[in-house]
């Protein structure tokens, strides 16, 4: 998917531009989070559907379009969750208030599309985001203190 794909390429130029351990936290970090929204998804809460399943003529895209609504597996948002974990890595990764800034954005106008589409609650889309964020500090702790740990110096 292009989801997978674009998370893909980010990580590759962060293990490229600051240390290919970090690009290899935050692709983990984005796999773990992905199978854990989805698993959330298919087995938890698979009987909650999407608004287009449960609200007729719900379409804000024309039909020309060809956009897929999908109409089952609404909770938790997998690409608020996805658009989380990685801007809240780059976040954690980055020196500069102003990129925090703007990957926080970045963030929720992911998560804001999902609702404009149709696709998802507004519930839908804070849970993937609090997953999606909380997750990720996590496991960037965790996997940077396992990746980066001292050496240990024979003296």
């Amino acid at each position: 998917s292009v989801e997978f794909w674009s998370c893909l390429i980010i990580f590759t130029i962060v293990g490229i531009v600051k240390n290919y351990k970090l690009g290899l936290i935050g692709f983990i970090t984005y796999a773990i989070t992905g199978l854990i929204a989805q698993l959330l998804k298919r087995n938890v809460f698979s009987g909650f559907n999407r608004p287009t399943y449960n609200i007729n003529d719900l379409r804000l895209i024309p039909d020309y379009f060809n956009f897929e609504q999908h109409s089952n597996f609404s909770f938790p948002s997998g690409h608020s969750t996805a658009a989380f974990t990685v801007f809240i890595f780059l976040a954690l990764i980055s020196t500069s208030k102003k990129w925090m800034i703007l990957f926080a954005i970045l963030a929720c106008l992911v998560a804001l599309s999902r609702v404009y589409l149709s696709q998802h609650y507004f519930i839908d889309i804070i849970a993937g985001s609090i997953l999606g964020s909380g997750l990720t500090i996590i496991l960037y702790f965790l996997l940077k203190k396992l990746f980066f740990k001292p050496r240990k110096t024979n003296l």
